[in-house]
């Protein structure tokens, strides 16, 4: 379900705590920390014909996006996941 208002509470208080990513730069952080939420809905693939198939490319494309998104920010010290649970129907498009 999530906590309201908490990343607007984290940008605020914060200021610079989130960066816009450009293509073509590399950037090095300590610490990476991911709302696993903001990943998975967007890898979900609605267009498979069975459920395994559904299954196979979420995984597929988690990894092929946290790949792209390690290589490109370079964490030194920690990568930090968070899933707090599956999404209501009603916020899934």
């Amino acid at each position: 379900m999530g906590v309201p208002s908490l990343f607007k509470w984290l940008k605020i208080k914060y200021q610079g705590v989130t960066t816009k990513m450009l293509k073509g730069l590399d950037y090095n952080v300590d610490c990476l920390y991911l709302d696993f939420n903001a990943i998975i809905h967007p890898c979900t693939i609605k267009e498979c014909n069975s459920l395994e198939d559904v299954d196979r490319k979420l995984y597929e494309n988690i990894d092929i996006y946290l790949n792209n998104l390690i290589h490109s920010v370079y964490p030194r010290k920690l990568i930090y996941i968070s899933v707090d649970g599956p999404a209501p129907a009603a916020k899934i498009n």
